[in-house]
């Protein structure tokens, strides 16, 4: 039998006409149920992709590869990523978020762990590219998974919560990995190659917990009431109903390939690509730059120091995740992190004291992963519903050619000038253009126009 809604909430004491501070409540009952273990699940994610940052500090070495090649190595992850994430985001929103991500997880884990048995450029490149291409649906499966739990006056927030396991991650894991690269010899491996191995199973484990943990959506959730399942639905209904322009007349691919092309939603995609080529340089290339501060630093030291730029960035994530959300105001907390990260970069590549230099990382790590968070809150309001898996995969596709980019641009400049300077300089110039993209932007927090 169909219960209505005002029935269901009755029966379960929450009344025909719910209150501000019950929907909060409810909106509370989500987030701490989800986001503890969708910050597990990114820290898995994150920790397979930035553990070739530490490798590098003894693997490139080992197996003869160029900063170029390293460079390589990482945009090739990218050119996977890319390739498969529109068709694995669509089988997401078919299949359910519990078994496709189930999926990917075991299989890019499987792949993590593979990759110690990498000899040279070759193998390194193959198994970057089979992981890239396994966790290719991920992060835009997440942020679709999250508009169909939590309301978009909270996204900033939710986004921020499991979002920080990326900074967190890179904090943490800098420590785990520079303590594991101590293994070198045991077991007659090297010390990237337990690496790989140890930090790839984390995710096989998290993977195979997934289908006993989440629920695809509201209705399927026995762990909320049949008012509090009515209560979320009916709230995120009206609100998808109010996001985005009206698909118009035509085909449902028509309609979706409309609202795909529209400049707000390009330009939002352009914004976030200029960001991802930040993050990209802080995931692959922070180690060496750390190393580099002084040539008397070991692999401890660089382990230890390489964690502080991360830490403060979970701090300014949370923060002004919380400050946009109350304000409803998402343009100027962009362009204002966007900016602190390139005068971040200027100052790590230009300035001559560690001290100075490691602040400007601090600035760039902080304002970097603050602006990705904030700017992911806006494709969902600016897609209608029938385009928002097909327009978020598309969006993060465009999005992740900051990935493909710059690593290994970054590495030619190395190799050319033996500095990191012009490197840093053209992560900065990209963080510039992206704040004037998003400056021009016709866009708010309700609605993309």
């Amino acid at each position: 039998m169909t219960i209505s809604t005002d029935q269901s909430l009755a029966e379960t004491g929450l009344g025909a006409q719910p209150s501000f501070g019950l929907r909060e409540s409810v909106t509370a009952k989500v987030t701490k149920r989800l986001f503890w273990f969708l910050f597990l699940l990114y820290a898995c994610a994150f920790l397979d992709r930035i553990n070739i940052g530490f490798a590098a500090l003894t693997m490139n070495h080992d197996i003869g590869l160029t900063a170029t090649q390293f460079g390589l190595a990482s945009s090739i992850f990218t050119v996977g990523y890319i390739a498969f994430q529109l068709p694995s985001n669509l089988i997401l929103e078919k299949a359910g978020a519990r078994i496709w991500l189930a999926l990917i997880m075991i299989a890019w884990g499987i792949a993590g762990s593979a990759t110690m048995f990498t000899r040279g450029p070759g193998d390194l490149y193959v198994y970057r590219f089979i992981l890239g291409i396994a966790e290719a649906g991920f992060m835009p499966g997440l942020l679709l998974y999250i508009t169909y739990w939590i309301p978009e006056d909270h996204r900033a927030r939710a986004i921020a919560s499991f979002s920080i396991a990326m900074p967190a991650v890179t904090a943490f894991g800098s420590v785990i990995s520079s303590l594991i690269l101590q293994m070198n010899g045991f077991g007659g491996l090297k010390g990237w190659q337990w690496l790989f191995l140890l930090e790839g199973l984390p995710s096989i484990m998290v993977g195979i917990a997934i289908p006993f943990y989440l629920s695809d959506r509201p209705a399927k959730a026995r762990w909320l009431s049949p008012g509090e399942r009515s209560l979320l639905e009916e709230r995120l209904a009206a609100e998808s109903n109010r996001a985005g322009r009206p698909a118009g007349h035509g085909s449902k691919l028509s309609r979706i390939l409309r609202e795909m092309t529209r400049p707000t939603v390009i330009g939002l995609a352009i914004v976030i690509a200029c960001q991802v080529a930040t993050l990209a340089v802080i995931s692959s290339w922070a180690p060496l730059i750390v190393k580099s501060f002084h040539e008397s630093f070991s692999v401890l030291d660089v382990g230890f120091l390489v964690a502080i730029p991360p830490a403060c960035a979970v701090i300014s994530m949370i923060y002004w995740g919380r400050r946009s959300d109350k304000s409803g105001e998402r343009r100027k907390y962009v362009i204002g992190s966007m900016l602190i990260a390139a005068i971040g970069w200027m100052m790590t590549g230009m300035l001559d004291e560690p001290v100075v230099r490691m602040i400007g990382l601090v600035l760039a790590t902080s304002g970097g992963f603050t602006a990705w968070i904030i700017c992911w809150t806006l494709p969902p309001v600016c897609l209608s519903k029938e385009a928002r898996a097909a327009g978020i995969a598309v969006i993060a596709m465009i999005a992740m050619l900051g990935n493909l980019i710059s690593p290994t641009v970054f590495g030619i400049l190395k190799d050319m000038t033996n500095t990191y300077l012009s490197g840093l300089v053209f992560v900065a110039i990209l963080l510039v253009i992206g704040a004037i993209i998003m400056g021009r932007l016709k866009i708010n927090a309700v609605q993309c126009g």
